[in-house]
C-alpha cells in the first residue's frame, strides 16, 4: 500500500473522511481497513456488481458486505411486526400509476406513468420534495405530480407493492418511530464503511446515521465524481466539520498527460499525481462534427487505430448520443457493445464479443470502469437536462476524462470551451 493508503487503515477515529481521486486504490483500500477491522463490520457498496468484488477480495464471512437496498431489506426483516412490501411486480406498480392519472383526468400514457413512479422515487430520495424535479412530459403538469405522488404512494401500501426507494423510507420511518428497534440496530455493527458517498442521497444518509450512532463511520469517494444531483445526491458529508480527512492521490491508471487534463477537471485543488511518471500516454482534441461523411469517416478511423492497441470506449452524456456514435460504427463496420442499452434498443447478437469491440456507455454508467483509450463525444455539453451547467457540468467532464489508461480523445461541439 502507499503511505496514504496505509494512513487510511491505521486510523483509530471514530469519523473517517476519505477522498480518492480515480484509480487511487480506492477499493484496495476500502478491502485492507475492513480486514484489520472485520468484527461486525458493514460495508456499504454501490452496485451489485462491486458487492460481489468486495466479498471476493475481502474473503471474511465477519464482513458484511450490501448494496443500500439490501441493507433497507435487512432492516424491515428485523422488525418483528412488519409485513415486507413486495418489490417484484414492476407492471402491477405499472398498473397503479396509469390508475392515478386516470383518477386525475391525465392520458395515461408509458411516458406519463414511468415519469410519475420516477418522480415518487425522486421525491423519497430527496427527503420528500419534489424541488427540482422536471420532465419532458407535455401532459404530465408538474402542478399535479405532488397530489397525484401521494395518491400513488398510497395505492403501493394499500397493495403491499414497493419499489427500492420505498424499501428505504419505510426502514428509516421504522427506525424513527420505534426507540427500541431504532435502539438495538444501531448496535449491530461496530464499524460501517461506505463506497461512493459523494452518491449518497439524502434519504440513504439519513438511514446510515441513524445505524451508525455508536458505530465507526468511515466514508470514502470522491465530490468531482459526484454527478447525480438531480436525484439528490451531494450531501454535506464531505464539507461537514468533524471528520478525520484523509486523500488518496496516487493514480495506478492513467498516464501524466492524461492526468494533467483530469486535474483541470477537478474542483477541490486536489493534485493527483501518476504512481508511474514515466508512462506514456495521448491526449486528443478534435472538433464533433456528426453526420458530416468526412468527419463521420475520420471519427471512425480514430476509434479502429486506437481499437488496435487495446480496450476502447465512447463516452456520452445520453443514449442518443450514442445511437449516432452508433450509427456511424455501423456504418464502417466497427463492432459494438452497450455498457448500458435503452430497453428498447438492444445491441445485436453479433456484435456482443468484447475482444475486439468498442464499448458505448454513458458517462453515469461509465463510474468505476476504465480502459485503454478513452473517446468522449460532445465535450462542452456534458451536463444532465435537469440541472444548471457549472459545477455539474465540470464533474461529469472529470469523470469521462478520468477513465483511459494511456489515450484520451475529446470532440468538442460547434462554440464549447475546451476547458479541459
Amino acid at each position: 500500500m502507499t503511505q496514504e493508503q496505509e494512513a487510511v487503515c491505521a486510523s483509530t477515529a471514530d469519523r473517517v473522511r476519505v477522498l480518492a481521486g480515480g484509480g487511487t486504490g480506492k477499493t484496495h483500500t476500502m478491502v485492507n481497513f475492513a480486514r484489520l477491522n472485520p468484527d461486525r463490520c458493514l460495508m456499504i457498496a454501490y452496485t451489485n456488481a462491486n458487492v460481489g468484488v468486495f466479498q471476493q477480495r475481502i474473503s471474511s464471512p465477519l464482513v458484511e458486505v450490501c448494496t443500500a437496498d439490501s441493507l433497507a431489506l435487512g432492516i424491515l426483516r428485523e422488525h418483528p411486526d412488519f409485513q415486507i412490501p413486495r418489490i417484484d411486480r414492476p407492471q402491477a406498480v405499472d398498473r397503479l400509476a396509469g390508475e392515478c392519472l386516470a383518477g386525475a383526468f391525465i392520458p395515461n400514457t408509458a411516458g406519463n406513468r414511468k415519469i410519475l413512479i420516477s418522480a415518487m422515487d425522486y421525491m423519497l430520495a430527496r427527503l420528500y420534495s419534489l424541488e427540482g424535479f422536471t420532465s419532458s412530459s407535455s401532459s404530465l403538469p408538474a402542478a399535479n405530480l405532488a397530489e397525484l405522488v401521494e395518491t400513488l404512494f398510497s395505492k403501493l401500501a394499500k397493495n403491499r407493492l414497493a419499489t427500492f426507494n420505498i424499501w428505504e423510507y419505510l426502514a428509516v420511518y421504522l427506525l424513527e418511530s420505534d426507540p427500541v428497534f431504532l435502539a438495538r440496530q444501531s448496535k449491530r455493527w461496530a464499524t460501517i464503511i461506505v463506497d461512493e458517498a459523494q452518491d449518497i442521497t439524502p434519504l440513504l444518509a439519513r438511514l446510515i446515521k441513524l445505524l451508525s450512532g455508536s458505530s465507526r463511520l468511515v466514508i470514502v469517494g470522491d465530490p468531482c465524481q459526484e454527478i447525480f444531483c438531480y436525484s439528490g445526491a451531494g450531501i454535506s458529508w464531505f464539507t461537514d466539520p468533524g471528520w478525520e480527512e484523509y486523500h488518496l492521490t496516487t493514480c495506478f491508471r492513467s498516464a501524466p498527460e492524461i492526468l494533467e487534463v483530469v486535474n483541470r477537471t477537478r474542483t477541490d485543488g486536489l493534485t493527483i499525481t501518476p504512481a508511474n511518471p514515466d508512462v506514456s500516454g495521448t491526449v486528443e482534441r478534435w472538433d464533433y462534427q456528426p453526420g458530416k461523411r468526412d468527419w463521420d469517416d475520420f471519427f471512425a478511423s480514430e476509434i479502429s487505430s486506437t481499437l488496435e492497441a487495446g480496450t476502447v470506449a465512447v463516452l456520452a452524456d445520453t443514449h442518443a448520443e450514442l445511437d449516432t456514435v452508433a450509427e456511424i460504427l455501423e456504418d464502417h463496420e466497427i463492432p459494438y457493445l452497450h455498457n448500458n442499452p435503452n430497453e428498447s434498443d438492444a445491441t445485436p447478437a453479433s456484435r456482443r464479443s468484447k475482444e475486439g469491440t468498442v464499448t458505448l456507455s454513458t458517462i453515469h454508467s461509465a463510474k468505476g470502469m476504465e480502459w485503454d483509450s478513452v473517446h468522449v463525444a460532445g465535450m462542452g455539453s456534458l451536463v444532465h437536462p435537469t440541472v444548471l451547467a457549472g459545477r455539474q457540468e465540470r464533474n461529469m467532464q472529470h469523470v469521462a476524462v478520468s477513465r483511459p489508461r494511456t489515450h484520451l480523445s475529446m470532440y468538442f461541439q460547434e462554440g464549447a470551451t475546451r476547458n479541459v
